[in-house]
């Protein structure tokens, strides 16, 4: 069954000034959505009744968007989104698992890995480098 979901103003709010700093949490605003019109059985009951839930979409690290958790009521017809948290949780990488990730999306040559500062000094913008290395 398709629910219409309704956000209050300053779950609207708190989304559109995240959207300035986060160019994907629009998307994943909107996969959100998608996900409690559908199934809003999803999110973790609160005790207040069957339709007050709570719902934690996790983060991302590339592209950057932040946990997105969501309070909520919903009935047979409606989903009303009452509060919403942004969170942008840190997110620690070793050297190994930083290369293995990378390497999925840009191909490296081994010798470009390890000499490559530029993308290290990048990475250090968004996340931090942890080297867990004896």
């Amino acid at each position: 069954m398709l629910r219409q979901v309704i956000e209050d103003d300053n779950v609207t709010n708190t989304i559109d000034i995240g959207c300035r700093s986060s160019n994907r949490l629009r998307d994943a605003w909107e996969a959100l959505i998608w996900l409690l019109a559908r199934k809003p059985e999803i999110g973790q009951r609160l005790g207040f009744g069957d339709g007050v839930r709570i719902h934690k979409q996790a983060s991302t690290l590339i592209p950057w968007v932040p946990a997105i958790t969501v309070l909520y009521e919903y009935d047979d017809n409606i989903v009303e989104i009452r509060d919403v948290k942004l969170t942008y949780e840190d997110i620690y990488l070793t050297v190994r698992s930083f290369w293995k990730f990378i390497s999925k999306i840009w191909k490296f040559s081994f010798e470009e890995q390890r000499t490559s500062n530029a993308v290290s000094i990048s990475l250090w913008t968004t996340a931090r480098l942890t080297d867990k290395r004896p």
